[in-house]
């Protein structure tokens, strides 16, 4: 696998793996000079998606018509979303707390 570059500076990226105590090691990452907030907002967005699938499936008026297999993939999908969105936020709580703790020091 290749190493990535960042265009602007030419310098390779360092990615950090985003881990979870629910679903052991991920393959997902981030960049590593991501900021807090782009985290955040990552884990905004995969909240919004597990919603909006939850809503969905919630309007399913006949489970049993509806193919099981399907169904079990669609709420591990939501739980998937959900656990990666509270390992998002973990890695933005650590970021910020990092740069709050180099602007004490």
């Amino acid at each position: 696998m290749r190493n990535q570059q960042n265009h602007a500076t030419r310098q390779p990226m360092e990615f950090v793996a985003l881990e979870s105590a629910f679903t052991g090691n991920s393959v997902l990452g981030y960049r590593a000079d991501t900021s807090h907030m782009d985290l955040m907002n990552e884990a905004d967005m995969r909240q919004d998606a597990a919603q909006c699938l939850l809503g969905l499936l919630s309007c399913l008026a006949d489970f049993e018509s509806s193919d099981n297999k399907e169904i079990a993939g669609c709420f591990n999908a939501v739980r998937m979303l959900v656990n990666d969105a509270a390992a998002l936020q973990v890695a933005a709580y650590q970021i910020q707390r990092a740069a709050r703790q180099g602007v004490e020091q």
